[in-house]
């Protein structure tokens, strides 16, 4: 498909036949016209005759041999002998030179030649022998069927926990019952999507698929598409030109799917680059310079040319716009594609009117010259895209209502008794005539007239219409393949239907490329990870500042290499994030054949290498030359050192990237992670000694690749040291024995390893635990590579849900009246309904709304029914509440002179000097968004706000509605003569563009819930709760009520949910952004009724649309036209059939507009929107200059008494009555939240419990996770005995025990990030206080921690044996601990941008807090400057509160290796009793099992043996911990607890992350 811009248009007569005829007599127009244009042009070179030449050539027999022969062309292929394509694809490239230098082929050049430039490309390929597939596609008898998942629809954490009970049975008695399993299998339970779907498209021919949402449109595609999921069961036929679906078909297909799923801080140019490289393969002739001229083209087509080097953008990334962003996806699908199908599915989401109908017109040009097929399902396609297609097929609930000519369903259905309303469009009429609401029955086929889908299908099925389809079908009228000019070769063929096109090795360089590119372009990011490295080596550096070689300092050393450990392993997990984000993008290009899931997996581990390569010396270059460690061998040490440590960041990367490829969530990943990384801490060897590992685990030993580097890093470190000992590290360490008859527990370092860690490898050791690791990483890599290709999640929330069979209207209906009957009989004697009913609207018989007088109240419902029925209207009650605090005022706002300014974004210098500067005009270097904006909305009016992509319209609509957080605001926006303040939010509500939501709670939840807060205090529940059940009724959304919001909700009723959060709450200004984007036509006619009612029940209702139709567009009553730069084009009255817009731009010079042309699509076109982007003239001037604008501006008082008007005008502007009546009433409230602080705090933390309750990949996960850790550790110290070892067993359990806190300091931060952006946006409506929602999310986190935390202390603290009399403390500080520990997670995720950046910052402070705590380096080690960090780690305190609590009174014996002894002092009587006579722990131990001693030329060998720790008082003393200063630590972590959560009240209350 080829793009290009046109002023040119296709007709919009109202006859159908003669739209069709003229669209092929334009089209053969200008083929001739761009003949003629090429014969002007003076031929340089006959390329078409070179290429002639060539093809005569190359169909001769010798051609291979005397090509090879003459060798030129060697130099191409020196290593091995070239094929024949390749052989031929150089003839061509030297034949035709540089072809693309000439200006009718160079794409840059004015005088471009698309269709010459065409010709040649194909003539290139045909020569080459790569002949297009000219096909038709069928389906005959389609039906597809899905399986139905058992799994209830709101997952829960007891449904979690039920499931995974029911799977260990199922496990455990798998092999019990292998017989009984095979009887009674069953099959899976599955739901019809589509039914009997027929039909056929003829090359050179484009089908429309309309249908209403859950109508199986999207199933139908993908299936047309060739993406048949396995899931998926489907029967019937399926036949491109002949041929069954298969896997030759790759890429002759090409599919367009609904989701903007790229990489964000890619730019659009490298986007499209990557799909060019990859479906444009390098066997092609000039392959490299036919991929830049498609991304020019395709971008050109697209509009997107200004655009090319701006980033792409996502959620927290800033890029293109939306609507420029789903072009985007539609680029990346055609930039390089030959294909015969194209298949787009609901691709207009987000475009204007205007760029839809250009890219439908591209298609019809590429459809007409090149015969290729469309296939394309769009939502509200206006009534000129419409009569642009060949065919329409019409589906509803699975069920084909119609298929055949697009000019042949009008009359198909008025020959059934169902007619078109005047005002409404063919396709909107063809979207909703299932809905008795929404269509009309023809005079005497009342009785007859189908009124469900079920007697929709069978009309049909009984037509004409079908039975020429089947006819056809069975002649095989649309198989058609022909070949263009002969058949493909063998050779050829082979590479063009390979799956992808490109080699393996291009694949892989092109996914390195990128891979690089995304981190040069994440600078930002990329620099954060190496300042983090970089700080912890100072950090750890200075805290371990040249450890001396005595007894304290190696182990202080030991510990510093520790902590290394832990940096590593953790720092892997703040990579998930990217690489979820990744996946996504991966799944999608896989389905379109660029690439295989193998090279973009190893490209990955091949770009991550010399950055971790980076990192680990950043890291290394400080710590280990700061911390004096071992520097022998003139370097190779250190070398060494990083090269380990090196090979760990790459295995542990590995396992991480296998966690995330190979888990369905990132919730799920990330809680288990961290409990990965601890297994492999505890059995390292440090923390557990190898002979201190019970035989059940030293298998966990073996398999953690922490062993293996703990083990080499202390062979490269003490290996041929000489340690010694100062005078207080010599034993015993008594003054009454003399040092000269003390001995140094350590003498050399292989010694002090063995004793100390049981480490007993040889030098050389070191070297094949690398090849461990090495083995490890490829272990890792291979199932990371083998889950990727055989695994794929879903990337929509909620998976497989059960699908209900979608009953008809009429029966809907009827349940909703009965149940809105039982819920007024419940409540009438509490509520008096007509009090808080709003009359009835209708639309009146000429198809416009009755124009609303300033002064006058919103009429009564007196049209009849009848009229309403004929237009297609539907009645019910309002859904508004008249509240007797809110309906008194009257709201009319102004808004005069608007700028709005932010610096250009190559511009960052001075950001914050330029947005807070005090400056009131702005200087040429800063980008004007909006210009001298002026306009009102009054009671009663409904304003529409318009304009092409880029206009402004989302950003007029933030400023009016007070949500921009950044840049600079100058002019006034006034409520009623005064200044908007903060409690306007109690009075507006704003529908955004994005659907942003909580996603656990049900739709009825979400809405109650916004009702709840959002309506003020005085007004009753029971009033509330009716206007909730309104809601639902008049959004229909009763039937899904119960489902939840963010798990597999269709986004057109996400949409709905959107818009009724907002109009529950009955504001009386109320803004839309967009408020019909993924709507489809009959869902977009309910809302704007809706709307309608709104703002004639005297509300202010101020509106952005994209693709009215001409029913929804004549439903305004005003107009505020802008057009790109922020500039106003037209701000006025539409008058009747908008005449009145009409005739101001017919007047000031626009073309007349046809009749039967939808008003909004003719009046964009005339302001130049839509790609093309032109206009005849500067519209924006003609308004300042018009009579229009100098009313508006004497109607709001700002006309200038001085300019120059002439008499007439001036004595009639002099009488406009002012906009704003003198005795408006002022809106003032005493607070800017509606309901009351504690009304608040209940329902906010009813809302947050039910997300925990229904989150279960997280809270279920977490539990699981606290029982395996806690049998894993509990069980690894297993009722340790009170040996010497268990001495330090007894702290190491418990510094490992509190480990698990520190998880939940990693695993809180996820929810923040789920829960932010629908906090940023209820906080700005006014729904709550920051406060309120920090108060909800800690009292819901504690009972949700509370339970696993219980069960994870329960079996680690018995299992480990300790007293039960000391539980009670242990617990409570437990508890305290880990809460403050999920508390600073919340505040860490507060506090950053991206959940990258607060997964990379965690693990710098779990590194911190587990250095700092006592353990790995003991208080007195600490050096005198770092002090201060060990006060303020709250690890620290709840490792002496429970150490102190739990050990204090323990006794210790030493086996019969560990006794050590020393030398009698001659003094001494005997080993008991000293010079004094005193009585000492010692005794008399064999001679010989002591160093002897010589003093003053006398030998003294006489032994005493001694247990070095005896008491649990010792063991702390050693660590620096105090008894008595338990209750301290308890009321420190109490502190600690509440700073984190002031902490992250600040962030709340004044961080926002989302700039607007």
């Amino acid at each position: 498909m080829d793009l290009e811009r046109t002023e040119k248009g296709y007709s919009t007569n109202n006859s159908s036949e003669a739209r069709v005829e003229d669209r092929k007599l334009e089209s053969t127009h200008d083929k001739d016209e761009n003949s003629s244009f090429r014969e002007g042009y003076p031929m340089q070179r006959d390329y078409f005759g070179i290429l002639r030449d060539l093809e005569e050539k190359f169909e001769g027999e010798d051609f291979y041999t005397e090509e090879m022969k003459n060798r030129r062309y060697w130099k191409y292929f020196r290593f091995m002998k070239p094929k024949t394509y390749e052989l031929k694809a150089r003839v061509i490239e030297e034949s035709l030179g540089e072809w693309y230098k000439e200006p009718r082929f160079d794409v840059d050049s004015p005088n471009f030649d698309r269709d010459a430039y065409a010709e040649l490309i194909q003539t290139i390929y045909e020569t080459m022998g790569f002949h297009e597939r000219i096909f038709g596609v069928s389906f005959h008898g389609l039906s597809v069927q899905v399986p139905v998942s058992a799994a209830p629809a709101i997952p829960t954490v007891w449904t979690s926990a039920v499931a995974t009970a029911k799977n260990l049975l199922k496990l455990a008695s798998a092999p019990f019952k292998p017989i009984e399993r095979n009887l009674l299998k069953k099959e899976e339970p599955v739901a019809e999507i589509l039914s009997n779907i027929s039909g056929y498209v003829l090359p050179g021919e484009m089908l429309l698929v309309l249908g209403p949402p859950g109508s199986g449109t999207s199933t139908l595609l993908n299936v047309l598409a060739n993406h048949v999921p396995d899931s998926f069961k489907v029967t019937g036929k399926v036949s491109y030109g002949g041929l069954k679906a298969h896997r030759k078909l790759h890429h002759v297909i090409r599919h367009v799917g609904q989701d903007d799923v790229h990489l964000p801080t890619l730019s659009v140019w490298h986007t499209f680059e990557f799909a060019a490289n990859c479906s444009i393969p390098d066997f092609f002739p000039f392959a490299k310079r036919i991929r830049y001229d498609r991304i020019r083209l395709v971008a050109r087509g697209l509009g997107l040319e200004r655009v090319l080097r701006t980033r792409v953008g996502g959620p927290r990334v800033r890029g293109v716009s939306g609507g420029e962003k789903k072009r985007v996806t539609i680029g990346e699908m055609l930039v390089g594609s030959r294909a015969q199908l194209f298949v787009f599915d609901q691709f207009t989401k987000g475009l204007d009117s205007a760029v839809s109908l250009d890219i439908v017109r591209s298609m019809r040009r590429s459809v007409d010259r090149d015969k290729r097929v469309f296939i394309v399902s769009m939502q509200q396609p206006s009534e000129d895209i419409y009569w642009l297609f060949d065919r329409v097929l019409v589906i509803d609930q699975g069920k084909e209502l119609f298929f055949g000519r697009v000019s042949e369903a009008l009359p198909y259905f008025e020959s059934i008794g169902i007619r078109k309303p005047l005002r409404r469009s063919v396709p909107e009429f063809l979207c909703s005539l299932s809905d008795p609401k929404h269509t009309l029955i023809c005079p005497g086929f009342e009785e007859i007239a189908p009124t469900n889908v079920a007697s929709f299908e069978e009309k049909y099925r009984d037509s004409i219409y079908h039975k020429k389809v089947l006819a056809a079908l069975s002649n095989g009228y649309a198989e058609q393949d022909i070949s263009r000019r002969r058949p493909v070769a063998s050779e050829i063929s082979d590479l063009l239907e390979r799956r992808v096109l490109q080699p393996f090795h291009t694949q892989l360089k092109l996914c390195v490329l990128r891979q690089f590119r995304m981190d040069l372009n994440n600078r930002g990011t990329l620099l954060f990870r190496f300042c983090r490295y970089i700080f912890m080596g100072l950090v750890l550096g200075a805290l371990f500042f040249k450890e001396p070689r005595d007894k304290q300092g190696s182990l202080a050393v030991v510990g510093a290499l520790f902590i290394s450990l832990m940096q590593m392993g953790l720092g892997s997990i703040s990579t998930l994030p990217n690489i979820f984000e990744q996946r996504a993008v991966l799944y999608k290009q896989t389905s379109a054949n660029f690439i295989l899931p193998q090279p973009f997996f190893i490209a990955q581990m091949l770009e991550e290498a010399p950055v971790y390569f980076l990192e680990v010396v950043f890291y290394s270059s400080s710590l280990y030359w700061m911390a004096g460690l071992n520097p022998m061998n003139d370097g190779q040490r250190f070398l060494f050192f990083i090269f380990i440590y090196w090979i760990l960041d790459l295995v542990m990367s590995a396992q991480t990237r296998l966690i995330a490829v190979g888990t369905p969530v990132v919730e799920v990943a990330t809680a288990l992670s961290p409990a990965i990384v601890i297994t492999n801490i505890v059995f390292a060897g440090f923390i557990l000694p190898r002979g201190s590992i019970p035989p059940w685990w030293i298998w966990l030993y073996y398999l953690s690749p922490f062993h293996y580097t703990f083990v080499s890093s202390m062979i490269n470190q003490f290996d041929g040291l000489r340690l010694f000992c100062t005078t207080s590290e010599l034993e015993p360490t008594v003054s009454y024995i003399p040092n000269a008859f003390k001995t140094c527990p350590v003498s050399t370092g292989a010694e002090y390893i063995q004793r100390q860690f049981q480490i007993d490898h040889p030098y050389g050791w070191k070297f094949y635990n690398v090849l461990i690791l090495v083995g490890f990483y490829t272990l890792y890599s291979v199932l990371g590579v083998m889950c990727v290709t055989f695994l794929k999640f879903s990337t929509r929330k909620g998976g497989k849900r059960a699908v209900n069979k979608k009953r008809s209207s009429v029966e809907v209906n009827r349940e909703l009246d009965e149940e809105l009957r039982v819920f007024r009989e419940r409540y009438e004697s509490t509520v008096n309904i007509e009090e808080v009913s709003q009359s009835i609207y209708f639309v009146a018989e000429n198809g416009n709304y009755p124009q609303r007088g300033l002064d006058n109240k919103a009429p009564s419902s007196s049209n009849s029914f009848s009229k309403d029925r004929d237009e297609g209207s539907f009645s019910g009650t309002d859904v508004l509440q008249s509240d007797e605090h809110l309906s008194l005022k009257e709201i009319y706002f102004t808004w005069k002179h608007l700028y709005y300014i932010i610096p250009k974004e190559s511009q960052k210098k001075g950001l914050k000097q330029r947005l807070f500067s005090k400056k009131t005009k702005f200087s040429e270097n800063d980008l004007v968004l909006l210009n001298d904006v002026t306009g009102y909305a009054v009671p009663g009016r409904l304003v529409a706000l318009m304009g092409s992509s880029g206009a402004g319209k989302t950003t007029l609509l933030d400023v009016l509605a007070r949500r921009k957080t950044f840049g600079k605001i100058l002019g006034s926006v006034e409520l009623n003569r005064e200044p908007v303040h903060i409690s306007f939010r109690r009075i507006n509500g704003y529908v955004e563009q994005e659907d942003i939501h909580v996603p656990q709670p049900t739709i009825r939840e979400a809405i109650t819930f916004s009702a709840m807060l959002r309506l003020p205090s005085e007004v009753p529940r029971e009033k509330k709760i009716l206007a909730v059940e309104r809601i639902l009724d008049i959004l229909e959304l009763r039937d899904v009520e119960n489902r939840m919001v963010g798990f597999g909700l269709p986004p057109e009723t996400k949409k709905r949910v959107t818009i009724g959060v907002e109009l529950v709450v009955n504001p009386l200004v109320l803004f839309l952004d967009e408020p019909t984007s993924g709507l489809d036509a009959r869902a977009a006619l309910v809302v704007m009724r809706a709307i309608r009612r709104i703002a004639h029940a005297g509300h202010t209702v101020v509106c952005t649309i994209h693709q009215p139709s001409t029913e929804i567009f004549e439903m305004f009553d005003d107009l505020l036209l802008l057009q790109r730069g922020g500039h106003v084009v037209y701000f006025g009255p539409l008058g009747v059939h908008s005449k009145v817009m009409i005739d101001y731009f017919v007047r000031n010079g626009a073309t007349p507009i046809q009749q039967g042309r939808n008003p909004a699509d003719w009046m964009l076109e005339v302001v130049g929107a839509g790609i093309s982007n032109s206009q005849t003239k500067d519209w924006s001037s003609v308004w300042k200059n018009s009579g229009e604008y100098r009313r508006v501006l004497a109607e709001l008082g700002e006309l200038d008494n001085t300019s120059q008007l002439e008499q007439d005008e001036r004595q009639s502007l002099e009488n406009v009555t002012p906009i704003v009546p003198e005795n408006v009433q002022k809106v003032t409230f005493r607070s800017s939240v509606a309901s009351t602080f504690r009304d608040q705090v209940v329902e906010v933390t009813k809302r947050i419990f039910i997300c925990y309750w229904r989150f279960p990949s997280y809270n279920w996960t977490r539990f699981v996770i606290a029982v395996v850790m806690s049998l894993l550790v509990g069980s690894a110290f297993y009722k340790f005995p009170h040996d010497q070892q268990g001495a330090r067993n007894s702290i190491a359990v418990l510094y490992m025990g509190a480990m698990y806190g520190v998880m939940q300091q990693t695993s809180s931060i996820n929810p923040m990030f789920q829960m932010r952006d629908a906090f940023y946006r209820e906080v700005a409506a006014g729904t709550y206080y920051p406060i309120v929602y920090w108060i909800a999310i800690g009292l819901v986190e504690m009972p949700f921690s509370l339970v696993p935390g219980t069960v994870y202390v329960l079996i680690l603290y018995f299992l480990a044996g300790f007293p039960a009399s000391k539980f009670g403390f242990f617990y409570f500080n437990f508890f305290i601990f880990m809460w403050s520990a999920i508390s600073l997670g919340q505040t860490v995720a507060t506090f950053s941008p991206n959940p990258m950046v607060a997964y990379m910052l965690n693990p710098v402070l779990n590194s911190l807090q587990s250095a700092l705590a006592g353990f790995v380096i003991p208080e007195p080690s600490i050096p005198v400057y770092f002090k201060w960090l060990y006060w303020i780690d709250p690890y620290r305190y709840l490792l002496e509160a429970i150490s102190t609590n739990t050990i204090h009174n323990f006794s210790y014996y030493c086996t019969s290796s560990e006794y050590r002894y020393f030398s009698k002092p001659p003094s001494w009587p005997s080993c008991e009793v000293n010079s004094n006579n005193q009585s000492t722990p010692y005794v008399n131990a064999p001679v010989g099992l002591c160093s002897a001693v010589n003093v003053n030329n006398h030998i003294y060998d006489s032994c005493c043996r001694y247990c070095p720790i005896t008491s649990g008082s010792q063991v702390l003393s050693e660590f620096g911990l105090q008894y008595w200063r338990r209750w301290d630590d308890l009321g420190a972590l109490v502190g600690f607890w509440w700073v984190f959560r002031l902490a992250t009240l600040f962030g709340l209350q004044f961080i926002r992350w989302v700039q607007r």
